[in-house]
């Protein structure tokens, strides 16, 4: 029973973290101006830079989410949705760190939410998808051909 466990966490990390991303996806798309403000204030981002991640970033967070949650190609999925988190916890976390140094609690400084997901997010990229997953039905069926 033990042993078994181990695949299940990956599979509810999984989920959750795919909801996140394509709730995040739909919202960059639905609220384009709602985001482009919160892009901006969140991380100073400012010309080209916030403009290519304007465009780029609804997409490859729903993307990702999607896949993350029919767990195909997860470690892909992972891998692209830290490298759209990263800016934003980087250059976020800079920003919340030099207006608020002393804040010591989560609810004052967002970094500690990022440092979170992002954590989880590297998580999956390492464990895998864990139960119920398209990537473990096409590993059993190409094991099966040989």
């Amino acid at each position: 029973m033990v042993k078994e466990a181990h695949h299940w966490a990956p599979l509810i990390l999984r989920l959750a973290l795919g909801f996140f991303c394509v709730r995040l996806g739909i919202w960059g798309y639905v609220g384009e101006a709602t985001f482009k403000s919160t892009i901006e204030s969140y991380t100073g981002l400012q010309g080209i830079p916030l403009t290519l991640y304007l465009i780029l970033g609804p997409y490859l967070l729903f993307g990702a989410g999607s896949l993350l949650i029919l767990g195909l190609f997860t470690r892909a999925a992972a891998l692209v949705a830290i490298f759209v988190f990263a800016p934003l916890l980087i250059a976020g976390g800079a920003i919340s760190a030099i207006e608020n140094p002393m804040a010591l609690f989560p609810e004052q400084r967002t970094i500690f939410k990022d440092l979170v997901v992002l954590a989880a997010f590297g998580s999956l990229l390492f464990s895998g998808p864990g139960a119920i997953s398209i990537d473990n039905t096409l590993k059993a069926l190409y094991r099966s051909k040989d």
